[in-house]
């Protein structure tokens, strides 16, 4: 049996673009965002693999293309830095995120600082927040003025395992209610990220 070799010049196709797209959803392109579900990751494991850790704020978020493969959705985003915590710190950061579900910024709430863990760029250069929607933080004023954070799972599981030195008693006991999925306070929290080995970088002027 005899089988012919066609060798392809033109401009790919929609088909072709398509069969593309899912060989990088397999992990050859768009690595970071590769599923739009994420296996249960404790906050070791979100700082080792983030790039960036901020506290940030939406500036804009805008629909772009993909060089040639113009099919696919992509959002740029703006985000005004107000702390850094893992990476160079720096007063704005421009990432492209794959499609429109678990952004680094939600348009349709009033823009307010968040906690964002950030994977490094893909090849193509897309970002995600680490584990999707554990890796973004929703920092608010409780009731009492206290300021607090919960993530896009309400803390569960987030400090599963996470070791505790040199906490007092009663801030771990306040992080293991957390991890049964509650709010944690601000402060503890970043306690928790000092003796994790993380914590804030200041920006030179």
């Amino acid at each position: 049996m005899l089988f012919d070799v066609y060798l392809f010049t033109f401009p790919p196709s929609k088909m072709f673009q398509r069969l593309f797209l899912l060989m990088g959803s397999a992990g050859l392109l768009l690595l970071p965002v590769k599923a739009q579900v994420a296996r249960p990751m404790n906050l070791v494991d979100l700082i080792r693999q983030a790039q960036h850790i901020v506290v940030a704020q939406c500036e804009g978020a805008y629909p772009e293309s993909l060089s040639m493969f113009n099919q696919l959705p992509i959002t740029r985003i703006t985000l005004g830095i107000h702390k850094t915590f893992k990476g160079r710190p720096q007063k704005n950061l421009s990432i492209k995120q794959y499609g429109s579900k678990h952004l680094a910024c939600n348009q349709t709430v009033t823009p307010a600082a968040q906690l964002i863990l950030l994977y490094p760029p893909s090849g193509a250069g897309l970002t995600s927040p680490v584990g999707l929607e554990q890796g973004l933080f929703r920092i608010f004023t409780d009731e009492l003025g206290e300021t607090r954070l919960s993530n896009g799972r309400g803390n569960r599981g987030l400090f599963t395992d996470v070791p505790l030195v040199g906490l007092p008693p009663l801030e771990q006991r306040e992080i293991a209610q957390a991890n049964e999925g509650s709010a944690l306070r601000w402060s503890v929290f970043t306690k928790l990220l000092r003796s994790l080995g993380t914590q804030e970088i200041p920006r030179e002027e």
